[in-house]
């Protein structure tokens, strides 16, 4: 470890524990916003909007943020002005400026639930402060971001109900009382009192590993198939991937995601047989 001049140990650098808490900064793009002048034409306007997919845009005077001009702002300032809508013969020297509605301000450090009010009567709230625009965040920016973060329990959360459901209805619970001492047996020898005989008593990794058994396995083929070695290879490393996420021990990755995703899958299409044997 290096020293300072006089032999004491660094100072250790700060660490960032608020990036474990949702805030609106989490939903910034590291893209700069677009922005126009007060004095882009209106046409201009209208064709970035176009080209970019934007329903409004941050009107921008040096560092100031004026406002923003959007299709709402446009056609209320047209279909309120006779004026103006006249005036509309000649787009071509009408200037976002005289288009602008306020804007609405939160702050980068914000709790994300901050958003949720002002999203209800705008289509987007504005990042930072009138005189330093961090970003832009519409509603389908909060919606994408939640469901990232909560993709992960909702695929463990079908694919352990899933399974759950297809143990209940393969084997009776006297039937699944014996697998769990066929299968657990070893696990709990000495403490017999312990052994979770009912599926509410074992955890995931149990009921995968009650399933698994070899000598257990023709009770739940019938619902799941012939292969038992494919059902080791679809849910087995749910178990993990689930205590990583309940624990909050890492963020689950792209990888980790398409594993969930095809374990609930493979859930769902049993159900679904058990659904077409029962017609």
């Amino acid at each position: 470890m290096s020293q300072t001049e006089d032999g004491s140990p660094p100072a250790q650098a700060p660490i960032d524990e608020l990036h474990m808490f949702y805030r609106v900064s989490s939903l910034l793009s590291e893209d700069q916003p677009v922005i126009v002048p007060p004095e882009c034409a209106i046409p201009d306007a209208l064709k970035i909007m176009r080209e970019r997919g934007y329903n409004q845009l941050p009107v921008v005077a040096g560092n100031e943020v004026l406002g923003l001009f959007s299709y709402r702002s446009f056609t209320d300032r047209l279909l309120g002005s006779r004026w103006v809508l006249e005036k509309t013969r000649t787009a071509e020297t009408l200037v976002v400026d005289d288009f602008i509605e306020p804007a609405i301000f939160v702050r980068a450090g914000d709790p994300i639930d901050t958003l949720f009010a002002p999203l209800e009567d705008a289509d987007v709230v504005l990042v930072g402060e009138p005189d330093r625009l961090q970003g832009i965040v519409t509603s389908s920016d909060v919606i994408s971001y939640l469901y990232r973060a909560a993709s992960p329990y909702m695929l463990l959360k079908e694919t352990e109900t899933g399974l759950r459901s297809l143990i209940g209805a393969a084997v009776t619970p006297e039937q699944l009382a014996e697998c769990a001492r066929n299968s657990l047996g070893g696990i709990y020898k000495g403490r017999e009192d312990h052994l979770p005989i009912s599926l509410d008593q074992m955890t995931f990794d149990e009921q995968v590993t009650i399933v698994a058994n070899s000598k257990n396995w023709p009770l739940f083929s019938g619902l799941m198939g012939t292969n038992r070695e494919m059902f080791n290879y679809e849910i087995r490393p749910v178990g993990s991937l689930r205590n990583d996420a309940f624990h909050f021990r890492r963020e689950l990755d792209e990888e980790d995601l398409r594993k969930l995703a095809t374990a609930r899958s493979w859930v769902l299409r049993k159900l679904r047989r058990k659904a077409g044997q029962r017609r």
